[in-house]
């Protein structure tokens, strides 16, 4: 019996060594279904979507932007120079646009990507974070 021998060999180190444990264990127990939590996961994965990646928007922007900014562009097989500078122009314009929209989704629903909220969620409450931060302090005053 491995698990037997483990908790044997612990216990005698505790004992044999000057230590001390101390126990602060406070467990909550959340019943749930599991489509529930399927349901909820899909929830958070649409927002996970419907955020985008702005941090990474961004850096495609930057890079565009630099290279509006600095390149000298010069004709490429049968395409101008003027077009080839009016396809980067338009792709600086276009991510421009995905940036600020994806970082409108982020800041909007930055709520939903906490996982008190999701906490809240499988709870059945239906209420934001800084609601339950707030309970929780008025909780601990009384």
């Amino acid at each position: 019996m491995p698990v037997r021998d483990d908790k044997e060999k612990i216990r005698s180190l505790i004992e044999n060594t000057d230590t001390s444990i101390t126990a602060n264990i406070e467990e909550n127990y959340i019943v749930t279904t599991e489509d529930k939590i399927r349901i909820l996961y899909d929830e958070y994965n649409e927002v996970v979507k419907e955020t985008g990646t702005p941090v990474g928007l961004s850096g495609i922007l930057i890079t565009l932007i630099i290279s509006d900014i600095t390149c000298d562009f010069k004709a490429i097989w049968i395409f101008s120079s003027d077009l080839v500078k009016a396809v980067f122009l338009v792709a600086t314009v276009l991510f421009a646009i995905l940036t600020i929209r994806s970082g409108w989704r982020y800041y909007t629903n930055r709520e939903k990507l906490k996982f008190g909220f999701f906490i809240n969620q499988l709870k059945g409450n239906r209420i934001s974070e800084n609601q339950s931060s707030e309970k929780r302090e008025s909780h601990s005053n009384n």
